[in-house]
């Protein structure tokens, strides 16, 4: 046995590390998202590589047409000149070429000692000792190989192989784009490219939110559990930090819809009063915290009534009030007014701030677009306004500003005037829970997944339950057996599985006899309207998108499990 010494990874802690990465992920997704330069993206992966990881080199090889070399695309820490230049072979004896057979990550603890392959003259003439290496797929073939290496003996983790194969994934979606609309180009057919671009949300959205899902869910387990006041303090920055990156995918992913024409608008007759009132309430902390004052003139009572979607439009005017307080100073206020006229209202929020110069005006709805305020440390990513436009426009309103250097900004949102009141549900009471009592009858709950840290998600939201069996299969096949076998009172089912996707496994289930009355609940982070919308039509009773929130998961266990019992 080699009794080499072994040197650890950078020093720090799992949790902190593992974080890093998943922020490393995201920013590298919203970029993918954002430009369709691959190139760039390349060499943004790369560095992302070196950096989530801790290494020495990172590369992209890119498989050739031949397929008998792959060529050095991208990469950090090799010698001048070498990039773009350099090749390796694909044949069996070179590292390379055997992840392209085998076609699964490979890790190198010692490659000197290596006996699977012989290590080629670029990995030997840098000294490099270890290294882990996965294949980036494409639609119709490999398209290369990702890989990190040191010049130091390293033990490289599971956790190591997930996030390198996440960047990996996240470029090979950019690639099937890039690859798509080439495509498109060339055959002039529109419909090729929309097909790309929903596919290309669709898993967008689920390689973003997966890892989310991770870290908020057992955040929320760990904050029902007793803490000291310091471990409170760091559970909520991370909470804080995983809830600002979900609103930055859902953001970019609303963007997408509004330019693919899918955004989901459902128009009602809405109660300015009442919804000024209920985002005045939201921001109040913020303010309160900015040393900023609220005013509005418009009474919570009021008739006015304009045509939009609830949701959408408290979206809207929230990101136009933390704006507002956000780019104001101490001391400073927000106001909140109404012009209403016989056809259309017109609803405004001016600040007391530094203002916008003329020259910047033209700018301010360009996704993106900071104005410079990102020289200035205030937090931001260009998003809110241009969001604000599209979900506006969708809803047949207008937006726009006015801004005076030294004195503020009044920006206002006009949508269409219509008749009132019309009585709106109040909001739902919390999501209850189920009591931990053997009181209740024993249930049994199959979850198909195939993502490892999900699994133990369930199982520790599921742990204070012991009326509840938990049964678990990682493949969609494996899934069926189970379902046909012990009947389950209950099905958690994914939708990416590796051999099956989630809607052939929904079909297989309601066409079987034994298992066509078994509740499906869709749990998937792909949170796309048309893969909700067919899913539900499909047959499962319910589709919950991760990130999950707890307690409204146990509330839809216990209404699907105790329906019906006192």
């Amino acid at each position: 046995m080699d009794s080499s010494p072994t040197t650890p990874a950078a020093p720090r802690s799992e949790l902190a590390a593992r974080t890093a990465q998943q922020i490393i992920l995201a920013q590298l997704g919203l970029a993918a998202l954002a430009s369709p330069d691959l190139p760039a993206l390349l060499d943004a992966a790369v560095i992302a590589v070196a950096q989530g990881l801790a290494v020495d080199y990172a590369e992209v090889l890119e498989l050739l047409p031949g397929g008998d070399a792959l060529l050095l695309r991208a990469g950090v820490g090799w010698a001048p000149g070498l990039v773009g230049v350099a090749t390796v072979g694909t044949g069996p004896e070179s590292p390379a070429g055997y992840i392209l057979r085998a076609r699964q990550p490979v890790i190198v603890t010692d490659l000197p000692t290596e006996t699977r392959f012989r290590g080629t003259s670029l990995l030997q003439e840098h000294g490099i000792i270890s290294g882990l290496s996965v294949l980036i797929h494409s639609r119709d073939r490999p398209y290369g190989v990702l890989s990190a290496h040191t010049t130091q003996r390293r033990d490289f983790s599971q956790d190591d192989v997930s996030f390198l194969q996440a960047v990996a994934n996240l470029l090979a979606l950019a690639i099937e784009r890039e690859q798509a609309e080439t495509a498109r180009r060339a055959q002039e057919v529109a419909e090729a490219a929309n097909a790309a671009k929903n596919d290309f949300l669709s898993r967008m959205s689920h390689e973003l939110r997966t890892p989310l899902n991770v870290i908020l869910g057992f955040g929320q387990i760990l904050e029902r559990t007793g803490l000291t006041p310091d471990q409170q303090e760091s559970l909520q920055h991370i909470l804080r930090t995983g809830q600002h990156l979900l609103a930055l995918i859902n953001e970019i992913l609303d963007l997408a819809r509004i330019e693919a024409g899918r955004i989901s608008i459902s128009p009602e007759p809405v109660p300015i009063g009442e919804l000024i009132r209920e985002c005045l309430d939201l921001i109040r902390p913020i303010a309160a915290q900015a040393r900023v004052t609220l005013q509005t003139d418009i009474p919570p009572a009021g008739d006015d009534h304009v045509l939009a979607d609830y949701q959408r439009l408290k979206q809207v005017m929230l990101n136009l009030l933390a704006n507002a307080v956000k780019y104001n100073h101490a001391g400073g206020s927000v106001f909140v007014s109404c012009e209403a006229g016989p056809l259309r209202v017109r609803i405004l929020v001016g600040d007391t701030g530094a203002g916008i110069a003329p020259e910047q005006m033209g700018r301010l709805f360009t996704p993106f677009e900071r104005l410079g305020a990102e020289h200035h440390g205030v937090e931001g990513t260009g998003l809110g306004l241009a969001l604000a436009k599209g979900l506006v426009e969708a809803m047949g309103g207008q937006v726009g500003a006015r801004s005076t250097v030294g004195q503020g900004s009044t920006f206002w949102v006009e949508l269409a005037r219509v008749a009132g009141p019309v009585p709106l549900l109040g909001p739902a009471g919390p999501a209850p829970t189920i009591p931990a009592t053997a009181s209740k009858p024993a249930r049994t709950v199959l979850y198909v997944e195939d993502n490892l840290s999900n699994l133990r998600l369930i199982e520790a939201i599921l742990r204070p339950y012991p009326t509840i069996k938990l049964l678990t299969a990682m493949q969609g096949a494996l899934g069926l057996q189970l379902a046909q076998a012990h009947q389950p009172d209950l099905i958690l089912l994914d939708v990416h599985l590796p051999d099956m996707t989630g809607a052939e496994v929904l079909q297989a289930l309601r066409a079987g006899a034994e298992t066509a009355a078994i509740p499906v609940v869709v749990i998937s982070a792909d949170a796309t309207a048309g893969q909700i919308a067919r899913l539900l039509a499909a047959g499962a009773q319910i589709y919950l998108t991760k990130p999950l929130i707890v307690r409204e998961f146990l509330g839809v266990l216990e209404r699907i499990l105790y329906a019906g019992l006192p």
